[in-house]
């Protein structure tokens, strides 16, 4: 993985258009334009392929709780369809977009946390399955729902509210990507004394297959995560997961084991060779991969090989 260009200006916020602010996930639509989640500038926008700002979702710089508006977004991903779904996370909401960007309806009830199968609890990643089912990472839920095309709650994985280490249990859930096979993956990152540091491989069926990463065990070595808070699958199969607190993005073969990684690990820097605090990761249609650089605030576009 080699750097190849950005979109941002590397170390300083901003909130025109060619800026961002601490950037969260990435997603690519299905003409090859690219969404990044500008959480706290409170808007989800979309680039070129060249990465050149198209247009955005959100008034920038003022969160709301109306259909205009988010409050620290998180999560992103494109449906089947071509419609979008993001996460506005401290409103506890999913909310679906036409693909120009216009409002179209929400799972989750705006401004108010719940434990049941109508309500979230600061959602965060999403993905679409390949039946084209919905899967959401609702991270103080400690569990991944998923819903119909629809937005109607089908089933979950995880036990709602009871944070656990075991293969039945989840802790604070912060992202969730499809496999090639249909197979589901899950940063279960953890917090607390329960810090799970994995990524999870569900069957489509939402039961627990396998792991990277030792449960409830920090490390920095080439076997253990520290702090994994995005995951995406490459062209190949390969699968990708950002290391947030050790600024690396570790790339995994399909059976889960390392690869290689593009940045020095537990070094920050903001030069072309490293990361600092990396977030979301995405793949865009020519394969090169997309990562959201947090506390640069910039997204980073990589070669695949």
């Amino acid at each position: 993985m080699r750097y190849i260009d950005q979109f941002g200006q590397t170390g300083i916020s901003g909130t025109d258009r060619q800026h961002l602010k601490n950037p969260r996930e990435v997603a690519v639509c299905k003409d090859g334009s690219i969404l990044v989640v500008d959480m706290n500038n409170h808007r989800l926008i979309r680039l070129t392929e060249d990465l050149e700002y198209l247009d955005q979702f959100g008034q920038t710089g003022t969160s709301g709780i109306d259909r205009e508006r988010l409050r620290f977004p998180r999560g992103v991903a494109v449906m089947k369809d071509g419609s979008i779904l993001v996460t506005s996370t401290t409103h506890h909401r999913l909310i679906r977009l036409s693909q120009d960007l216009k409002y179209l309806d929400q799972f989750g009830q705006t401004g108010t946390v719940g434990s049941d199968r109508e309500h979230l609890s600061s959602p965060n990643g999403i993905a679409v399955a390949k039946d084209g089912c919905i899967l959401v990472a609702d991270f103080q839920n400690y569990r991944i729902v998923r819903l119909s095309e629809d937005l109607k709650y089908i089933n979950q994985f995880g036990q709602t509210g009871v944070g656990g280490t075991d293969r039945e249990h989840l802790k604070t859930p912060g992202a969730v990507a499809v496999a090639k096979d249909g197979s589901i993956l899950v940063a279960d990152i953890g917090a607390g004394a329960a810090n799970n540091c994995r990524v999870i491989r569900l069957s489509e069926d939402l039961e627990y297959l396998d792991q990277f990463g030792e449960t409830n065990v920090v490390g920095t070595d080439r076997e253990h995560l520290t702090s994994p808070w995005g995951v995406a699958v490459a062209k190949d199969g390969c699968i990708l997961i950002t290391d947030y607190d050790i600024h690396r993005l570790i790339r995994l073969s399909e059976d889960l084991e390392y690869i290689d990684q593009f940045g020095e690990t537990s070094v920050t820097g903001t030069d072309r060779e490293h990361l600092n605090r990396p977030w979301g990761v995405a793949v865009a249609k020519d394969g090169c991969i997309l990562v959201s650089d947090d506390t640069n605030h910039r997204l980073i576009r990589l070669t695949e090989d």
